[in-house]
Protein backbone atom coordinates (compact mmCIF):
# COMPACT_ATOMS: atom_id res chain seq x y z
CA UNK A 1 0.00 0.00 0.00
CA UNK A 2 1.47 3.44 -0.91
CA UNK A 3 2.42 5.85 1.89
CA UNK A 4 2.10 9.64 1.90
CA UNK A 5 5.19 11.66 1.05
CA UNK A 6 6.97 13.67 3.78
CA UNK A 7 5.63 17.02 2.53
CA UNK A 8 2.03 15.77 2.69
CA UNK A 9 2.56 14.30 6.16
CA UNK A 10 4.02 17.57 7.42
CA UNK A 11 1.11 19.59 6.00
CA UNK A 12 -1.44 17.26 7.61
CA UNK A 13 0.43 17.29 10.94
CA UNK A 14 0.90 21.07 10.95
CA UNK A 15 -2.78 21.67 10.21
CA UNK A 16 -3.91 19.10 12.79
CA UNK A 17 -1.69 20.58 15.51
CA UNK A 18 -3.17 24.03 14.88
CA UNK A 19 -6.69 22.59 15.07
CA UNK A 20 -5.86 20.66 18.27
CA UNK A 21 -4.46 23.82 19.87
CA UNK A 22 -7.46 25.92 18.84
CA UNK A 23 -10.32 23.48 19.52
CA UNK A 24 -8.87 20.78 21.76
CA UNK A 25 -7.73 17.34 20.69
CA UNK A 26 -11.02 15.62 21.52
CA UNK A 27 -13.02 18.22 19.57
CA UNK A 28 -11.19 17.64 16.29
CA UNK A 29 -12.16 14.70 14.10
CA UNK A 30 -10.18 13.24 11.21
CA UNK A 31 -12.81 14.69 8.85
CA UNK A 32 -12.06 18.18 10.28
CA UNK A 33 -8.37 17.75 9.56
CA UNK A 34 -9.11 16.50 6.04
CA UNK A 35 -11.42 19.47 5.37
CA UNK A 36 -8.83 21.97 6.63
CA UNK A 37 -6.05 20.42 4.52
CA UNK A 38 -8.34 19.84 1.53
CA UNK A 39 -7.71 16.11 1.18
CA UNK A 40 -9.88 12.99 1.19
CA UNK A 41 -9.86 10.73 4.26
CA UNK A 42 -7.98 8.10 2.29
CA UNK A 43 -5.03 10.51 1.95
CA UNK A 44 -5.08 11.09 5.70
CA UNK A 45 -4.91 7.36 6.37
CA UNK A 46 -2.01 6.96 3.94
CA UNK A 47 -0.08 9.33 6.21
CA UNK A 48 -1.34 8.51 9.71
CA UNK A 49 -3.15 5.69 11.48
CA UNK A 50 -5.19 8.09 13.62
CA UNK A 51 -5.03 11.44 15.43
CA UNK A 52 -2.71 10.08 18.13
CA UNK A 53 -0.27 9.05 15.41
CA UNK A 54 0.09 12.74 14.53
CA UNK A 55 1.20 13.44 18.11
CA UNK A 56 3.77 10.65 17.87
CA UNK A 57 5.03 12.12 14.58
CA UNK A 58 5.42 15.57 16.15
CA UNK A 59 7.21 14.07 19.15
CA UNK A 60 9.76 12.53 16.80
CA UNK A 61 10.39 16.02 15.39
CA UNK A 62 11.11 17.24 18.94
CA UNK A 63 13.67 14.46 19.36
CA UNK A 64 15.28 15.33 16.03
CA UNK A 65 15.55 19.02 17.01
CA UNK A 66 17.70 18.13 20.02
CA UNK A 67 20.48 16.99 17.70
CA UNK A 68 20.17 20.07 15.48
CA UNK A 69 20.69 22.45 18.41
CA UNK A 70 23.84 20.90 19.89
CA UNK A 71 25.95 23.93 18.89
CA UNK A 72 24.05 26.02 21.45
CA UNK A 73 24.72 23.32 24.05
CA UNK A 74 28.45 23.40 23.33
CA UNK A 75 28.61 27.21 23.47
CA UNK A 76 26.85 27.50 26.85
CA UNK A 77 28.72 29.61 29.44
CA UNK A 78 29.02 26.85 32.03
CA UNK A 79 27.81 23.38 32.89
CA UNK A 80 24.72 24.63 34.71
CA UNK A 81 23.66 26.41 31.51
CA UNK A 82 24.20 23.10 29.70
CA UNK A 83 21.92 21.38 32.22
CA UNK A 84 19.40 24.13 31.61
CA UNK A 85 19.76 23.83 27.82
CA UNK A 86 18.70 20.16 27.92
CA UNK A 87 15.74 20.94 30.16
CA UNK A 88 14.68 24.09 28.33
CA UNK A 89 14.72 22.42 24.90
CA UNK A 90 12.01 20.09 26.24
CA UNK A 91 10.04 22.97 27.79
CA UNK A 92 10.19 25.19 24.68
CA UNK A 93 8.38 22.48 22.76
CA UNK A 94 5.78 22.16 25.49
CA UNK A 95 5.10 25.90 25.31
CA UNK A 96 5.03 25.75 21.50
CA UNK A 97 2.51 22.87 21.58
CA UNK A 98 0.41 24.54 24.29
CA UNK A 99 -1.36 23.03 27.29
CA UNK A 100 -4.12 21.25 25.34
CA UNK A 101 -1.70 19.25 23.22
CA UNK A 102 0.58 18.61 26.21
CA UNK A 103 -2.46 17.19 28.00
CA UNK A 104 -2.83 14.67 25.19
CA UNK A 105 0.85 13.78 25.49
CA UNK A 106 0.32 13.10 29.21
CA UNK A 107 -2.58 10.80 28.30
CA UNK A 108 -0.46 8.96 25.72
CA UNK A 109 2.39 8.73 28.23
CA UNK A 110 0.07 7.16 30.80
CA UNK A 111 -0.96 4.61 28.18
CA UNK A 112 2.71 3.90 27.43
CA UNK A 113 2.35 5.16 23.85
CA UNK A 114 4.40 8.39 23.75
CA UNK A 115 7.87 8.00 25.24
CA UNK A 116 7.80 11.72 26.02
CA UNK A 117 9.39 11.52 29.44
CA UNK A 118 12.12 9.21 28.24
CA UNK A 119 13.36 12.04 26.04
CA UNK A 120 15.25 13.82 28.82
CA UNK A 121 16.13 10.61 30.60
CA UNK A 122 18.20 9.70 27.52
CA UNK A 123 20.58 12.39 28.75
CA UNK A 124 20.88 11.10 32.35
CA UNK A 125 24.58 10.28 32.03
CA UNK A 126 25.30 13.75 30.67
CA UNK A 127 23.19 15.41 33.36
CA UNK A 128 24.95 13.46 36.10
CA UNK A 129 28.38 14.46 34.78
CA UNK A 130 27.35 18.09 34.32
CA UNK A 131 25.94 18.20 37.86
CA UNK A 132 29.17 16.67 39.20
CA UNK A 133 31.16 19.35 37.36
CA UNK A 134 28.90 22.07 38.78
CA UNK A 135 29.41 20.74 42.30
CA UNK A 136 33.21 20.78 41.86
CA UNK A 137 33.01 24.38 40.60
CA UNK A 138 30.62 25.43 43.43
CA UNK A 139 27.95 26.39 40.91
CA UNK A 140 25.65 23.75 42.40
CA UNK A 141 26.00 23.88 46.19
CA UNK A 142 23.89 20.81 46.98
CA UNK A 143 26.23 17.97 47.90
CA UNK A 144 23.69 15.23 47.27
CA UNK A 145 24.94 12.50 44.93
CA UNK A 146 24.29 13.68 41.35
CA UNK A 147 22.92 10.23 40.45
CA UNK A 148 20.14 10.93 42.99
CA UNK A 149 19.73 14.62 42.12
CA UNK A 150 19.17 14.19 38.38
CA UNK A 151 16.01 12.02 38.51
CA UNK A 152 14.55 14.32 41.18
CA UNK A 153 15.34 17.36 39.04
CA UNK A 154 13.63 15.77 36.03
CA UNK A 155 10.61 14.88 38.18
CA UNK A 156 10.47 18.50 39.35
CA UNK A 157 10.32 19.68 35.72
CA UNK A 158 7.59 17.11 34.95
CA UNK A 159 5.58 18.22 37.99
CA UNK A 160 5.73 21.87 36.92
CA UNK A 161 4.73 20.86 33.40
CA UNK A 162 1.75 18.94 34.79
CA UNK A 163 0.73 21.98 36.90
CA UNK A 164 1.09 24.21 33.84
CA UNK A 165 -1.18 21.92 31.80
CA UNK A 166 -3.76 21.81 34.63
CA UNK A 167 -3.62 25.62 34.88
CA UNK A 168 -4.09 25.87 31.10
CA UNK A 169 -0.76 27.66 30.68
CA UNK A 170 -1.55 30.34 33.27
CA UNK A 171 2.06 30.85 34.39
CA UNK A 172 5.43 31.15 32.62
CA UNK A 173 6.53 27.52 32.44
CA UNK A 174 10.20 28.00 31.57
CA UNK A 175 10.88 30.69 34.19
CA UNK A 176 9.05 28.70 36.86
CA UNK A 177 10.99 25.50 36.13
CA UNK A 178 14.31 27.39 36.01
CA UNK A 179 13.69 28.98 39.42
CA UNK A 180 12.59 25.62 40.82
CA UNK A 181 15.71 23.85 39.57
CA UNK A 182 17.99 26.64 40.79
CA UNK A 183 16.43 26.38 44.24
CA UNK A 184 16.44 22.57 44.27
CA UNK A 185 20.12 22.34 43.27
CA UNK A 186 21.03 25.34 45.46
CA UNK A 187 22.69 27.12 42.55
CA UNK A 188 25.09 29.87 43.65
CA UNK A 189 23.42 33.30 43.32
CA UNK A 190 25.76 34.58 40.60
CA UNK A 191 24.67 31.73 38.31
CA UNK A 192 20.95 32.15 38.80
CA UNK A 193 18.82 33.74 36.13
CA UNK A 194 17.43 36.06 38.75
CA UNK A 195 19.90 36.23 41.67
CA UNK A 196 18.49 35.90 45.19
Amino acid sequence: MPRADTKSKEKIAETAMKLFAARGFDNVAVKDICAAVGIPRSSFYLAFADKADILAYELQSVKDNFAENMQDFIRAENDFERIWFLTDAYLKNAVMFGPEICKQYFILELRGEAGLFGLLENFNDWLIQLTTNCQKQDIVRSRTDPAALVPMQLNLAKAYLFEWVCANGAFPLQDTVRRGIETFLDVAPEYRKQPL
